[in-house]
């Protein structure tokens, strides 16, 4: 994302009147050379956060974010080693950098969820289930997710949802459906 594309973004975001922008999706926002420049910026509007898998998440960069939210990305998938330094961060983040951090975790099935849930249990934990468009099903009540956050993608794309992967998938909000619904999820993001 481009500085310019960015202050575009904050912008549009200003105007929705959201409390929270989320710089990620799509990618990992570590990689971005100005991230520090852009959360401290969103910051003076807005709530901020992002989430990473954590691999290049260090101290420094916890201690100087200065972020609202963080999510680090924990699932059956994440190698064994990069797990126990996930768990050093989710604390730091929490009890030193006052960081509201939780684990973001994306299963697909009930047995995913209970191997994953046995391990997380005590944490804060953003589960998500794997999500599928499914023209013959509808949402009942309007998706919360429009309401309060803007996604911001690399190239200035916003979206009330890290599911939609631009503006014209804004039927995924009516169609989405989880692929199991008896999952025991106690929370999803929409």
């Amino acid at each position: 994302m481009t500085v310019k594309t960015f202050f575009e973004s904050l912008d549009i975001c200003k105007k929705l009147k959201v409390p929270e922008v989320w710089l990620h999706n799509w990618g990992e926002p570590l990689l971005h050379p100005n991230l520090l420049g852009f959360v401290s910026t969103a910051k003076r509007y807005f709530k901020v956060g992002f989430a990473t898998n954590g691999s290049l998440l260090t101290h420094y960069i916890l201690r100087n974010l200065k972020l609202d939210y963080l999510d680090l990305s924990y699932n059956c998938s994440t190698p064994e080693d990069l797990k126990k330094d996930l768990t050093d961060l989710y604390f730091s983040a929490n009890y030193s950098y006052n960081i509201d951090c939780r684990f973001r975790s994306m299963v697909f099935s009930k047995e995913e969820y209970e191997q994953l849930n046995e391990k997380l249990k005590g944490y804060k934990v953003r589960w998500q289930r794997g999500m599928i468009y499914d023209p013959d099903w509808k949402r009942d009540v309007p998706c919360p997710a429009r309401e309060k956050v803007c996604v911001i993608y690399w190239d200035g794309t916003k979206v009330p949802c890290c599911r939609m992967n631009n503006r014209a998938d804004e039927k995924i909000c009516i169609h989405c459906r989880e692929v199991q619904d008896d999952m025991p999820i106690p929370f999803k993001l929409c």
